[in-house]
């Protein structure tokens, strides 16, 4: 905004006190000082002033004491005006005053002195003059333009409030006087300043009326526009700047009213036509001394709206339109980079700021190389940052950024791993600047780096000077927090509970205060004292319900109840957590929680419920996996074999652990499995094998492989897994790896080596005396005895089975089949009585249709062998009858028939 003159001139040329024609004598005279008075006068007629002048001085230096040297004195002073020479002319009326105050000329000589005076300069010289004027001719025609003349001073002088009086005397009394405009225009200007909006615009409106006209008219409708836009009446502004532009749209105002238009958008936020406005501006006023300034008011408007890429796209033109060596253009290079930064391009910003700072100089060349620090520093390259920073603290050592360059440098030190030289620049930042608000920032910093580093000695002194008590609030609580977790991480927890708990005594509104109490309880958790671990959690629930705490609180709270066996309480703070906090990130892990509890009471149905709810709803939480496995599992208890099979797919192919993923692939083996596809159970079990080499399902996940090749028939290939299985588990007794030698001598049997099989199903007993299976073992040996001829130890070994426990396997369908055996041991040999009494023990005792129906039909045959028909077809009868949908109902007939028939041919 371009400011008015300071010195308030008249409009044309100077006014004429003394008509020229009154300056000539009335008669010629005689003497030498007449005759030089004639010529000096004559001159002064004929408008010559520069020869009036000398003449006039010649006459008061050869003359002086000539009667005409108080007017010399004064038409010289006159001439001098008119070739602006005031100080002059201020002397030469002075003397004339002080020669003869009472002179014919003596009102015009004193209006002229202060004129003068306030012409070449003003000061208080020129208000003394002009006062004096005022004072002794206040009604003098002449006081019209002495009163602003002397408003004109006084502002000069800084008393604006004098001014304002007497601008507004002059246009009061003058209301169309020669200088009204002047006036008029000063006095608005004055009041606007003065935010007196409402009577600086009244006296403006002037010139729409008595002013109409005049030529400072234009100024009056800018600044009519300006007092309107500090008003916020933006369209009235609009419409004043709009009269000034086409009033004189090349006038010297026509700059400032484009420039308040300007204003008006950026005051109504309207983008569009700020980006107009400045393009026009530029446009038509490339060279106005307000070009800077339009580009200001278009940047602070694109920076108020983080628009950095407008913000760029102002300045390059600006400075594209500029030379490389232009060093004017650094600073708004310097705006160019920050927007660039601002706006992401980091690499741009970088890059103008290196080249400014080969160019730059004094606090621009310091702001560059802050700003090149901060920079790199938010990337993470403290090297860089360290440089810039280096270099400020060399040339301005004393500068204005001289704590900030130390305070970052002392962190970028640290954060690369130079701690000495850090804890260097540390200590001089506090010797220097202890009192600058970067001191304890840095401070808090350094100390919370020291704590995470290897030097917990630094962080504890640290600490302890942000915990002086004449440090403000935040930052005592601060020093004591950190007091607090370097005694906890030095397992010194007495002290850090103590120093966690004056934390919250003295700063129990700190925001810290709630993670201290939080902190507090897990320390008094170490210290094995959870009922005040359990206060303090209540405390953060209770005293600080919005704290980010709240929710770990309520966790905690409800998992240290779960483990003092409180599960009232421990169930409530969970569900509050549910309830309350359903969106917190603890839920996954509270409802976990909840699990577990419900099941170490027995509650499965209400563990299993959340364990779901956990599946479906937090699949990026850390207990998907297990609440997942846990529910595939006991899917596969209750036999729902597709729903384990999807959740354990799920889990296999989830970025879970390797132990939860083995976990997931075996449950898959076991699926198949259980419903006997044999063949499906390779390809899961297979990859946990080769996957999870170490995992312990690895040696049941190679047997149940064995198992489904036995399963299926392939004997070779079980033989082989079996044997290579048997090889890794020498030196192991695990109750179940009985099945290993068990399946091996089975499959010695399946291919008739009876030796072999007999002999390492007796190695079954001694290697494994609890398995649960050994009857098998047993029943397997009376096999391999039995079809060696041996059936007397054959039958020895099948009475094992049948003599053994109910939870030996006394009363398993192996125990059936031995007892079955063992009447056909005595079948072989003949010994039919005895054969018939071992079948008959098998109905009775064992409820397998199968065995039932067999040992009916081998006790009727035996009969047969004995020709008592009788007895056969009893037998016979009753296998028909009570077993007709077992393997034997045909032989069992045909042999019916024929033991009837003999039955018959007996009786005849």
């Amino acid at each position: 905004m371009r400011a008015l003159p300071q010195q308030v001139r008249l409009c044309g040329a100077l006014v004429t006190l003394i008509l020229t024609g009154t300056i000539l004598p009335a008669e010629l005279l005689a003497d030498a000082g007449d005759d030089q008075y004639t010529v000096a006068a004559s001159h002064y007629a004929a408008q010559r002033w520069e020869l009036a002048v000398d003449e006039f001085a010649v006459l008061l230096r050869d003359h002086a004491e000539h009667r005409r040297t108080a007017d010399a004195l004064f038409f010289r002073g006159e001439a001098l005006m008119q070739l602006r020479r005031y100080e002059e002319a201020t002397e030469s009326f002075h003397q004339l005053l002080r020669r003869d105050p009472d002179h014919r000329y003596a009102r015009q000589a004193m209006f002229r002195r202060g004129e003068a005076a306030h012409l070449s300069g003003g000061g208080q010289a020129a208000a003394d003059h002009l006062q004096a004027f005022v004072d002794h001719y206040g009604d003098d025609e002449l006081i019209a333009y002495a009163l602003p003349y002397l408003a004109a001073t006084r502002l000069e002088l800084e008393d604006r409030d004098a001014a304002v009086e007497l601008y507004q005397q002059a246009v009061a009394r003058f209301p169309t006087g020669p200088l009204a405009a002047e006036a008029t225009l000063r006095l608005g200007v004055l009041l606007y300043e003065r935010d007196k909006l409402e009577s600086a615009d009244e006296a403006l409106a002037r010139f729409d009326d008595q002013l109409a006209g005049r030529p400072l008219a234009n100024q009056a409708r800018y600044w009519r526009g300006m007092i309107a836009l500090r008003q916020g009446q933006l369209d009235e502004a609009t419409t004043h700047f709009d009269t000034a532009l086409n009033a004189e749209p090349n006038g010297p105002w026509a700059d400032d009213a484009l420039l308040g238009k300007l204003r008006v958008a950026a005051a109504a936020g309207d983008g569009e036509s700020i980006q107009a406005l400045s393009t026009s501006f530029h446009e038509r006023f490339p060279q106005s001394p307000l070009t800077d300034e339009a580009l200001d008011v278009a940047l602070r408007f694109r920076q108020s709206q983080q628009d950095y890429d407008g913000v760029v796209a102002l300045l390059r033109p600006r400075i594209d339109r500029g030379t490389a060596d232009d060093r004017k253009l650094d600073p708004r290079r310097f705006q160019l980079a920050m927007a660039y930064i601002a706006s992401g391009e980091l690499d741009n910003g970088l890059a103008l700021l290196d080249t400014l700072s080969g160019t730059a100089e004094g606090k621009l060349l310091g702001d560059v190389l802050v700003a090149q620090a901060a920079v790199n520093a938010s990337r993470g390259d403290h090297a860089a940052a360290i440089r810039p920073l280096t270099r400020y603290l060399a040339v301005q050592p004393n500068g204005e950024h001289a704590a900030r360059c130390l305070a970052q440098l002392a962190v970028c030190q640290f954060k690369l791993g130079e701690e000495a030289a850090a804890i260097a620049r540390y200590n001089a930042l506090a010797e220097d600047y202890s009192d600058d608000p970067l001191f304890l920032p840095t401070t808090l910093e350094l100390a919370e780096l020291a704590l995470r580093s290897d030097n917990p000695a630094w962080a504890k002194q640290l600490f302890e000077r942000l915990a002086v008590a004449t440090n403000p609030p935040r930052f005592v609580a601060r020093g004591i927090a950190g007091q607090a977790w370097c005694a906890c991480f030095g397992d010194d927890l007495e002290a850090s509970a103590l120093a966690f708990k004056r934390l919250l005594d003295e700063f129990p509104d700190d925001p810290l205060a709630a993670e201290g109490a939080m902190a507090r309880g897990r320390v008094l958790e170490k210290l094995k004292r959870p009922e005040a671990a359990l206060a303090m959690y209540r405390l953060v629930v209770e005293r600080y319900p919005e704290s980010a705490n709240v929710v770990a609180a309520l966790l905690r709270w409800g998992q240290v109840e779960a483990e003092l066996g409180h599960d009232g309480p421990s169930e409530a703070a969970f569900q509050r957590i549910l309830e309350e906090h359903g969106e917190a990130a603890e839920v996954a892990e509270a409802r976990y929680s909840l699990a577990w509890m419900y099941l170490e009471h027995e509650q499965n149905s209400k563990a299993i419920a959340q364990f779901r709810e956990l599946h479906q709803h937090h699949h990026t939480s850390e207990f998907w996996a297990d609440a997942t496995y846990r529910l595939a599992q006991e899917a596969f208890e209750r036999q729902a074999y597709a729903e384990a099979q999807q959740l354990a797919t799920a889990l296999a192919d989830a970025q879970a652990t390797k132990d939860m993923r083995a976990r997931a692939l075996y449950i898959l083996g076991q699926v198949a499995m259980s419903t006997r596809r044999w063949t499906d159970l390779e390809v899961p079990l297979a990859k946990l094998i080769e996957e999870f080499p170490e995992s312990a399902l690895r040696l049941p996940s190679e047997y149940w492989l064995a198992e489904a090749a036995y399963r299926r028939g392939e004997f070779d290939l079980a033989r082989q897994r079996f044997a290579t299985l048997a090889e890794k588990i020498d030196d192991r007794d695990d109750t179940w790896l009985g099945m290993v030698p068990l399946r091996q001598a089975q499959i010695h049997a399946q291919k008739k080596e009876w030796a072999a099989a007999e002999q390492v199903a007796r190695t079954i007993e001694a290697t494994y005396p609890e398995f649960t299976q050994r009857f098998e073992a047993d029943y397997l040996i009376g096999r391999a005895l039995a079809a060696q001829g041996k059936f007397n130890d054959a039958r020895r070994a099948y009475e094992k089975v049948t003599s053994a426990a109910p939870d030996k396997g006394g009363r398993s369908e192996t125990a059936a089949m031995a007892q079955w055996m063992i009447g056909e041991s005595y079948l072989h040999q003949k010994d039919y009585d005895a054969a018939i009494r071992a079948y008959l023990r098998v109905p009775p005792l064992y409820a397998y249709p199968r065995w039932q129906a067999a040992a009916l039909l081998q006790a009727g045959k035996c009969h047969e062998y004995r020709t008592e028909w009788q007895q056969a077809v009893e037998l016979y009868e009753r296998v028909e009858q009570e077993f007709p949908n077992t393997m034997f109902a045909a032989e069992v007939a045909e042999r019916l028939e024929i033991a009837r028939r003999h039955l018959r041919t007996a009786a005849k």
